[in-house]
């Protein structure tokens, strides 16, 4: 690290080591953000907006340039932005627009390392307005006081363990074509949106039901981590400030998730750069056990979000890499919320994750026993 004086490179060495160590090397980690906007957007205006906003902010990686996405691409752009690895040199930030006479969509994606889900909030109100504070959720954040569970690398000692004796359930294959990269879907829901213990509760009870049917067999560890903040959405910014909860409960009542999301310690941060030694090392124990260690599905909201009026519907899609890279992402705009899906589809294809995400929202529709 020391060889490396630019501080844009410098970022972009730290996004690496950040990688390296969190237990999941060969993830993009690339957290994004579809919205949609009225009116005809101008890319070229949105990347005057972006260099402007990061002129100042080296710590963010090199400026990157607004990709102009062709009529009828949308969707491959997006899962571009989500699922390619950032590379060395590589801007860590990724913007995308396709314009239109009856509005516009607008993909911001980013490495985990530099920007959380709130973070790329506010990226999207850079590229809206040039105005990091003109996007607002309202997420409250995990209390700063609350007990963190050890240090970084005890956790990952635990959760190695955990990983060699219970690992936690993986969501079981289905319809699978052997597709690489991943899959995105999202649907819209009726207003208002879930909020975090009804999205946690639906989603280990899907995962439950959808293990016992494929598999025929009750029990397993089913385990929900939950993407957090450190600081509510309304001052938020260009950061990452983001933590986890890991809940593997006896029971998923409404009472129980409630009570978990009260109490449980959040798990300690990857540390944003490791020596060259030991980067190597954790890249090898990553790949040897990165799978066994992660939870049967990730969950991230980021509640109700207030942007320009021009602003009308976004969806969220947080990285869950390790054991069954399944992510639920949750954001609610003025169009309603929108509930999303990422998963890999070398475990399920394209029509399977469709009928999770449906038994995630039937889960939602039903409520807590």
């Amino acid at each position: 690290m020391s060889g490396v004086r630019d501080p844009r490179a410098r970022a972009v060495e730290r996004a690496l080591d950040w990688a390296a160590f969190s237990g999941h090397p060969d993830a993009s980690w690339s957290v994004a953000i579809l919205a949609h906007v009225d009116g005809t957007l101008d890319p070229t205006a949105v990347h005057l907006h972006v260099v402007q906003a990061l002129e100042a902010r080296p710590d963010l990686g090199p400026c990157p340039t607004v990709r102009a996405i062709e009529p009828g691409t949308l969707a491959l752009a997006l899962r571009d932005a989500a699922e390619r690895r950032y590379g060395a040199g590589e801007p860590l930030l990724r913007i995308g627009v396709e314009p239109g006479d009856g509005g516009s969509d607008v993909v911001v994606a980013a490495h985990h390392s530099v920007l959380d889900g709130l973070g790329l909030l506010s990226l999207l109100g850079v590229a809206l307005t040039g105005s990091a504070q003109s996007v607002r959720s309202s997420v409250r954040g995990v209390d700063a006081e609350r007990a963190v569970r050890g240090t970084f690398f005890g956790a990952g000692l635990r959760r190695f363990a955990q990983g060699l004796v219970a690992p936690s359930e993986r969501l079981a294959s289905s319809d699978a074509g052997g597709e690489t990269g991943e899959g995105l879907a999202w649907r819209l829901l009726p207003s208002p949106g879930p909020g975090t213990p009804a999205l946690v509760r639906a989603a280990a009870v899907a995962a439950t039901e959808w293990n016992r049917a494929r598999t025929g067999r009750a029990g397993g560890r089913v385990s929900i981590s939950v993407g957090a903040s450190r600081r509510p959405g309304a001052s938020a910014g260009l950061e990452d400030a983001s933590t986890y909860l890991r809940l593997a409960l006896p029971s998923w009542d409404r009472a129980t998730v409630e009570r978990a999301l009260r109490e449980a310690p959040r798990e300690p941060a990857a540390p944003a750069e490791g020596s060259r030694i030991l980067r190597p090392i954790a890249r090898s124990f990553g790949r040897m056990m990165g799978a066994r260690m992660g939870p049967t599905v990730l969950v991230s909201s980021l509640g109700h979000v207030v942007g320009p009026p021009t602003l009308r519907g976004l969806a969220f899609f947080p990285t869950a890499p390790g054991r069954s890279g399944v992510a639920i992402g949750m954001a609610s705009g003025p169009d309603g919320p929108t509930m999303s899906l990422r998963y890999p589809r070398m475990s399920l294809s394209d029509h399977a994750g469709a009928i999770f995400l449906e038994a995630v929202r039937g889960n939602l529709q039903e409520g807590a026993p």
